[in-house]
Formats: structure tokens, sequence, C-alpha cells
């Protein structure tokens, strides 16, 4: 069986002033071609996690450019979903050891539902919890997509010889990031889309100062004080307990930090259940120590006030990485600190030695038409947002920041040597992000060769 999720559009119109018009244009154009083209978007949940967040915009937005998308999620019950939690923790590497009848519940759960599939163009399957209705279902006319959201570059052996012969009968895999991809899976198609916030949604769009730190102070904090955020699932790879290590070390130096912990429960995370009770145990003993879920009243809009009222984010995830609490943060100008996924130097001192050293680093890139058309390429799906369209630090997310990011035809940028680019760009810096795993080290020195050929030339 399968639930229907309801979608209103979400006006494509609303978005024009964050879009460069091309883009508009482009997306405008693809819905006039797609028209007319059926598509199922399934997965495991309607709420409480990052990809039912991603599907209430995205089906929005395509619905409203005139596609026919339905949503629709597993009816699973707390044994299956206890099967699926263990093996997407198995897929990001957690040891695992299948059962006949644990497979053999997966597999029910999954044929059952594929029956309820009727007719679509397009079938795009979110994660492993229905990764196998694609092996029960009807098989004739639609294309078969699997969108996979984590990290699966080093997956138990077990949980993945079972799984990866359901995965190699789609059409295509989509995954976050290369890196992420099984060294193993044999797929003609193989993308990567790397996740997105809605900016206009209650999680994110702007609000007044005033009313988000009077909204969490009737949580109980106190907005006379520095506060420390996390916003994450109750989820051991989000590392709540080393977000709370953290917390304390900082209080040694800062008696008066608080801390927040924000997090939702989804209907498909039994275990998020247990990593909750152990971490309310630590707020009872701690009167600086809040632990809150959607459950007592923290939905997507009062989220939207931590961030803003927050001293500084935390994400202290130890295997998925950057998810989009950090870009949530960052769009809203709030500082972010990242757990050891982040590898940067210490200190100030260490990140300006270790830039002065990558001078020498040559470019091994040749700067051709084609490495320079990857590169602008590059640079206007992952920079311009911060940059805008010419690299001037105009683009609708660096305006909001103070200072605005730099712009990159100056001779700030254009006089530096190649390999110090790449090292800003692999390291990050200050609230720009690392792209050490969204982009390969050849995309690195692809966009390097369109900054230095096409921008700074006036």
């Amino acid at each position: 069986m399968l639930n229907q999720v309801s979608v209103r559009p979400k006006p494509l119109d609303r978005y024009r002033p964050l879009l460069d018009a091309a883009l508009v244009k482009e997306i405008e154009e693809l819905g006039r071609r797609l028209r007319g083209v059926r598509a199922l978007q399934l997965n495991s949940t309607s709420y409480g996690g990052g990809v039912a967040e991603l599907l209430l915009s995205l089906i929005g937005l395509e619905r409203s450019i005139g596609l026919e998308v339905e949503w629709r999620t597993l009816a699973g019950d707390e044994t299956f979903f206890a099967v699926t939690k263990q093996m997407h923790n198995a897929l990001q590497g957690q040891p695992a050891a299948f059962r006949e009848e644990q497979r053999t519940v997966y597999l029910t759960h999954n044929r059952d539902a594929a029956a309820a599939v009727e007719r679509y163009d397009v079938i795009i399957v979110h994660d492993p919890q229905p990764a196998a209705i694609r092996h029960y279902a009807d098989r004739r006319g639609a294309k078969w997509v699997w969108r996979c959201h984590i990290d699966t570059s080093a997956p138990d052996e077990t949980a993945w010889a079972f799984l990866r012969s359901y995965i190699e009968e789609y059409d295509a895999a989509v995954f976050t990031m290369a890196q992420f991809v099984p060294p193993d899976l044999q797929l003609a198609r193989i993308e990567f889309i790397p996740p997105a916030i809605d900016p206009l949604s209650s999680k994110n769009r702007e609000l007044p100062e005033d009313l988000a730190r009077s909204t969490v102070a009737e949580f109980g904090v106190d907005m006379k004080r520095p506060l420390i955020l996390q916003v994450a699932r109750f989820d051991p790879w989000k590392d709540p307990q080393g977000a709370i290590d953290a917390y304390r070390e900082v209080k040694r130096e800062i008696p008066p930090v608080q801390l927040a912990l924000v997090g939702s429960m989804a209907g498909d995370d039994p275990e998020a259940w247990e990593v909750y009770r152990r971490i309310a145990d630590e707020d009872r003993v701690d009167d600086d120590l809040y632990v809150f879920t959607n459950l007592v009243g923290v939905g997507s809009l009062e989220v939207n006030c931590f961030q803003r009222a927050a001293s500084v984010v935390l994400q202290k995830s130890i295997r998925e990485g950057f998810g989009l609490a950090v870009s949530e943060a960052l769009w809203k100008g709030v500082p972010v600190v990242g757990g050891e996924t982040v590898p940067a130097p210490t200190t100030e001192e260490g990140m300006f030695d270790a830039k002065e050293a990558a001078a020498s680093v040559p470019n091994p890139v040749p700067a051709t038409p084609e490495s320079v058309a990857r590169g602008k390429y590059l640079f206007e799906i992952t920079c311009m947002v911060c940059h805008g369209p010419e690299g001037r630090g105009d683009g609708p997310v660096g305006q909001v920041f103070e200072p605005s990011p730099v712009d990159l035809n100056d001779a700030y940028t254009q006089d530096q040597a190649d390999g110090q680019i790449f090292f800003t760009l692999t390291r990050g810096r200050g609230v720009m992000p690392f792209y050490r795993d969204a982009l390969s080290q050849q995309e690195r020195w692809d966009v390097i060769n369109y900054l230095k050929q096409e921008l700074g030339t006036e």
C-alpha cells in the first residue's frame, strides 16, 4: 500500500528575484518540453526528514510549471522501519548482519507496495527503504531513477551485497556527490545533484529579529546569553552527544553559554526515540541545555527563529557531512562550526601558512576551451549564488553577508597562484563552505581556469 501526499503548487514567479533570468527561462522551457509527462516521487515518509522537506518544495515547483507529479510514501509498520533503519546505518558503514527474516520483511513490504504503483512515465525512488519496489513493479514503459541521499561510499559489505542487485535494475541513479557512490555500483547512468534549501519556505523566509528572539525566549531560552544551536535528526550519525561534549568544553571558558538541540521525529526512524531519550536525560541535569522536537511545537517556523537567534550553529555530523541545516544557517548569515568532517587548519596562522605553501602547487589541468566551459558551468551551480553571475560578490545569498564575498575580478583573487585558489576551494574560508567533497579535484581546477580566463579580463 502507498499513501498519497497532497502538495500545492509553488509559483515560480515568487522565486524570480532570487534567480538569474537565464535560469528561469531554462526552467520554464524544460517545463514546456516535459508537459504531459507523468512522474512519481516515492519515499518512506512525508514528514520529519530532509527528503520530505526537499520533496515538499520540489514537487510544488514542478507542478507550478505544468508537470504532472505525484508524491507517495510507503505504508510500513514498526518492524519494517526497524529493518530499514538498520539498512540505512549499514549503508553508511555500520556493521550489520541481515538475517533471513529481516530480508523477508523488507522484500515483502516492497513487493506489496509495488502492486500499488500505477502507470507513470518516470518513477523516482528515494533512499533504501523502497529501493526493491523496482524489482517487483510492472516494468513496461517507465524510466526508473534511484535517488540516494546518504553517504554510501563505504557500505557494510553484507547490506550492500543484498541491496546492490536491486539498485542495478534502475535506469539511472542520482547521488549528492561523486564521493558517495559505492565503488562497485554498475549502472549506465549516474548523476549528481546536491540538495538545496527553499529560501521562501517557512523555515527560511525572512523574519524580523525581534520576532525570532521573542519566539525562542518563549521556549525558556535566555536571549541575553549566547546560544549554540544544532538542528539535526536524533541520529548517531549527527553525533548529538558530541555536540553536548563540545558545548561543555565551551562552557568551561564561557559559563553563560547555552545549547539547544532541535530535531524532528520522522515516521521512518524508530531509532530516533532511543537517541532522544538518552539526550533528554542530559537535558534534565543541565538547566542551560535544551532539547526540542516537532512534538513540542518546534516546527519549521520555530526552527527558522532558533537559527536566526543563535550565536553560532554547530553541525557535528560524523558521516554525512554538511546537510540542509548548514545551508539554512549560512543563508541567514549565522556562523557555522562543523565537526571532524571539515578538514581545516585549527588556527588563522595555520590557515595562512598552508595557503602560502599551496602557491607552489601547479595547475595540472590545461586551460583549454573545454576546461573553461566546464568551469563556467560549475561556477554557475555552486558559486554564483554568493559571487553573482559576473563574480562581483553580488549574488542573492552573498548580499546577506558582512563583509560581502570578494569580487573575483579584483587583483586579490586574480593575482593569487592557482594552487592558492585551489586551497581555498578545498578548505573553505569564513562562511564560504569547503568544496573538497562537492567538487572533484579536476572540477576545482576547471573552476580556477574559468576564473582566470574569463573573469578579471576587463
